[in-house]
């Protein structure tokens, strides 16, 4: 019999997203400067970082903080979503899939991909399956030897069996194929290191 399964962590507070990138920072450097350019500007122009405080941010400090004026329209309308009680982020954690996927794009500025990505990896959803994503796709038909790569319809029957783990089906190909273009880059340099000819001595 096998064990059961241990509860996936969750992000579901700013403690709890502090925490994980205050992890992340320590466990690699590249990662800490990473996030000193994307969160460290946007915690210190906009304080504190809440739905409020990012509809009274100002186009130039949102600007510094390197998002641009469609982004900074569509998390305004988000955050404006959220204040107005349309975007009801506790009720989504209760709702089933198809209608939490409907209540998070019938807000503008949210879609499809960014509504199934939500559920994923902020709600730890087991059978999300991003059917629009193109990397997926991608990943999909290398791994099962496809010729092409396959359209949404396509990736919605290709996944069928694979219910309700789709998640982490969509996980796996991803990592395969990030895997498989590492290798591929480490072959080619291998092969660019022994075809560069000797100095002389």
């Amino acid at each position: 019999m096998l064990p059961p399964m241990s509860k996936p962590h969750r992000i579901a507070t700013a403690a709890q997203l502090d925490q994980a990138l205050a992890e992340l920072a320590k466990a690699d450097r590249r990662l800490a400067e990473v996030i000193a350019r994307i969160f460290g500007r946007m915690k210190q122009k906009v304080v504190p970082f809440d739905p409020a405080n990012l509809l009274a941010a100002e186009a130039v400090t949102l600007r510094a903080c390197g998002l641009s004026a469609p982004k900074q329209k569509h998390m305004k309308t988000i955050a404006a979503a959220i204040l107005d009680g349309l975007l009801d982020l506790k009720r989504v954690r209760r709702m089933a899939d198809e209608d939490a996927r409907a209540h998070l794009t019938a807000v503008k500025g949210i879609g499809p991909w960014t509504a199934d990505i939500y559920l994923m990896s902020s709600l730890g959803r087991a059978d999300i399956w991003p059917v629009g994503d193109v990397a997926l796709q991608a990943a999909v038909a290398r791994a099962l030897g496809l010729r092409k790569r396959p359209n949404e319809k396509a990736m919605e029957r290709l996944s069928k069996n694979w219910r309700p783990w789709r998640t982490v089906a969509a996980r796996l190909l991803w990592i395969h194929e990030d895997a498989l273009r590492r290798e591929k880059r480490e072959a080619q340099r291998a092969k660019a290191k022994r075809a560069k000819p000797a100095k002389k001595k």
